[in-house]
């Protein structure tokens, strides 16, 4: 029996490679700009200094009895450590023998000689796009464990490493860096306002210093939508409530001109909030710079098969904790997994 001809795929990955290499970019960079997210190329681990300022240096003078302050800032070292994941996929070429539904017959059906791979380009495309999405998903969500071989076990995610600081006591009520807040829930009745009150009286503990400086506000999209509603209930003026007028009105009774809001789907389900500085969220990743984002392997021991493997390094960091910049609730949040159309392998189109 004929080895299978990879030549083509191998074609695909080097002619295209422009191509390609536009995709992680053209797939996450807007995601990670919504979300202000800072992305990194870094390899293995980075760290940055933050300073934070002591106050309270002035004083009335006393000619011979002044106390000189010993301490006029401290430097903290936050760490981004990234860990190697891989996307290993393999694909056999007979699966596509008697399927004709995605390209066209007369051209692109599989050919016993060659055995050239009848979607090859698709196929690295979409793998690309499927490794992106997975990164989204597992941003605020994933635990970094190497037995769980899902997205979410890559890496650990921004909401695992505040998990982390909340014990380490770095994230704390005496801190100011977490704030209880009320209840998110759906509006119980056509004048129930808790949810709208909730989320503002919860800001309203933005530090003062911070209040007149860039913020955003980090809110899963379920509670938005009940504090959304609940304002509707507030007066007859807020019927047809805009995410626009929503934000308005928390800007001007918190107090927080430059308020933004942030909801996508990979905040997850839940009451969970983060108020942080612009930023302040890295992404670190080793992919971008590499020469073949996606590398296509010669064939295993059945000779219809062909191995397409995507390897990169990722890792989170939250940099600046102090309250004058960062602020967690007490609420809790259930991650969504939403990376391509379908999970597992049953709808395989050689099955």
């Amino acid at each position: 029996m004929d080895a299978v001809n990879i030549t083509g795929l191998q074609r695909a990955a080097q002619t295209y490679q422009k191509d390609f290499m536009l995709l992680p970019y053209a797939l996450l960079i807007p995601v990670l700009q919504e979300l202000k997210i800072s992305m990194l190329e870094v390899n293995n681990k980075d760290i940055v200094i933050v300073k934070e300022r002591a106050g309270g240096a002035a004083r009335p003078y006393v000619a011979g009895a002044n106390n000189y302050k010993n301490e006029i800032s401290r430097l903290i070292e936050r760490e981004l450590q990234t860990y190697r994941a891989v996307a290993p996929i393999k694909d056999n070429i007979t699966n596509y023998s008697t399927k004709q539904v995605l390209f066209d017959a007369s051209k692109n059906k599989v050919n016993n000689q060659s055995k050239q791979h009848p979607l090859e380009r698709d196929i690295i495309a979409d793998i690309i796009t499927t490794v992106g999405e997975d990164i989204i998903d597992c941003l605020f969500h994933a635990v970094r464990n190497v037995s769980d071989q899902t997205p979410q076990g890559m890496a650990n995610g921004f909401y695992t490493i505040a998990d982390a600081l909340i014990v380490a006591g770095e994230i704390s009520t005496p801190k100011g860096n977490l704030v209880a807040c009320g209840d998110l829930t759906a509006p119980a009745n056509a004048t129930d306002l808790t949810a709208f009150n909730s989320l503002r009286d919860w800001l309203r503990n933005i530090d003062p210093k911070w209040r007149q400086k860039n913020a955003v506000l980090y809110i899963p999209y379920s509670a938005l939508i009940n504090v959304k509603d609940s304002l509707e209930n507030k007066k007859t003026s807020y019927k047809d409530v805009t995410f626009a007028s929503l934000l308005t009105q928390l800007q001007e009774d918190c107090g927080i001109p430059n308020l933004q809001m942030v909801s996508h789907y990979c905040l997850g389900i839940g009451d969970r909030l983060m108020l942080t500085e612009p930023g302040n969220l890295d992404l670190g990743m080793n992919t971008f710079g590499d020469a073949g984002f996606v590398q296509v392997r010669s064939p295993f021991e059945d000779p219809n098969e062909i191995q397409f493997w995507n390897q990169f390094e990722i890792g989170m960091r939250i940099k600046n904790l102090n309250k004058r910049g960062f602020m967690m609730s007490d609420g809790s949040v259930t991650g969504n997994e939403l990376s391509g159309d379908y999970t597992g392998s049953g709808a395989n189109l050689g099955a």
